[in-house]
Order: C-alpha cells, then sequence, then structure tokens
C-alpha cells in the first residue's frame, strides 16, 4: 500500500511539472554612454504592454547585469531608471526562454542635477556680556540652556569648544 501511494505520488508531481509552462525572463546589461563603465542598482520595471501591470523588476549588480524572471509568454515593455539618468524604455516579447535585450547605454540628464535644493536650519542665540562673563540664551528648543561662561580665554574659543549643543 505504501509503494502504491508514493508511486500515485511521484506520478502526480512530475506529470504537474511538465504540464506547468516554463516561465521566461528578460536579461541584460546597463552602462554610462559616456564613460562605458556599467551602472549597479539600477531600476529595471516590466509591464505588461496590453495592460501595463507590473509584472516583475530588479536592480542590476555591480556588472550592470540584470535578469528578471518567471515572466509568462507576451509582449512587455521594460523599463531601466537611475537618478541623474534619462528613462530608457525597450519593447521585448517574451517566449519561453529568457530573452537577452543586450546592452543598455544610459545618458545623463542634466536637468535632474539641477533640481537638488538643500535646506538647512541653524538654531538662533541671543548673548548679553559683561566684562567677563556672558550668558547665553537659546531662542528655540530645547529649553537646557542657559550656560554661564566664566574665564579669562577669550569669549569666541570658549563658544567653540566649552558649550554644549544638546
Amino acid at each position: 500500500m505504501k509503494k502504491l501511494f508514493s508511486i500515485i505520488l511521484f506520478v502526480c508531481a512530475f506529470t504537474s511539472l511538465i504540464a506547468a509552462p516554463v516561465p521566461g525572463g528578460i536579461r541584460g546589461v546597463i552602462h554610462d554612454a559616456g564613460t562605458r563603465e556599467p551602472l549597479e542598482f539600477v531600476n529595471v520595471s516590466v509591464k505588461e504592454k496590453q495592460s501595463g501591470e507590473f509584472a516583475g523588476g530588479c536592480p542590476s549588480d555591480e556588472t550592470g547585469t540584470f535578469l528578471v524572471e518567471g515572466l509568462k509568454a507576451g509582449d512587455y515593455v521594460v523599463s531601466v531608471s537611475f537618478m541623474g539618468y534619462k528613462t530608457v524604455e525597450r519593447n521585448v516579447t517574451v517566449r519561453a526562454t529568457v530573452v537577452n535585450i543586450g546592452r543598455i547605454n544610459l545618458e545623463e540628464d542634466s536637468k535632474l542635477i539641477n533640481e537638488v535644493q538643500v535646506v538647512g536650519q541653524q538654531s538662533t542665540m541671543n548673548s548679553t556680556s559683561t566684562a567677563k562673563c556672558s550668558t547665553w540664551h537659546r531662542t528655540s528648543p530645547p529649553k537646557a540652556l542657559p550656560h554661564r561662561i566664566c574665564s579669562k580665554t577669550s569669549l569666541r574659543s570658549r563658544l567653540t569648544t566649552k558649550v554644549p549643543y544638546p
């Protein structure tokens, strides 16, 4: 009885593997168009051409190579994007095997580089000064100050080395 059950289980598993469709995939290599160097961590996304639904994706590795697996046979749009570079799209038809779309060269996009803004804030401090001692009050939180500075050294050197910044 155990042998019969084992044989039936093996036959069912084997026929399901044969009947299952073989998934395809898309492979390629991504390089910088100017320097010809491979680009790593580039975003590769695959969408179905008809519906526009996301079908898969992955980042490129350190050699610029990517492989998106598990795609059914059909038509897809491969989108390759990376910060500071122009996005490249390619139409690909996948069958039951992995399709190699070859080398994709990304060109720098200077418009994106000019859009970076650095914004920062600095807390303000008010001071009252006497001959040898100064009291500093911070006008923004935290309220752990005022600190009193009394020394023979100059106020400027004391501020750069001794005033704690919580």
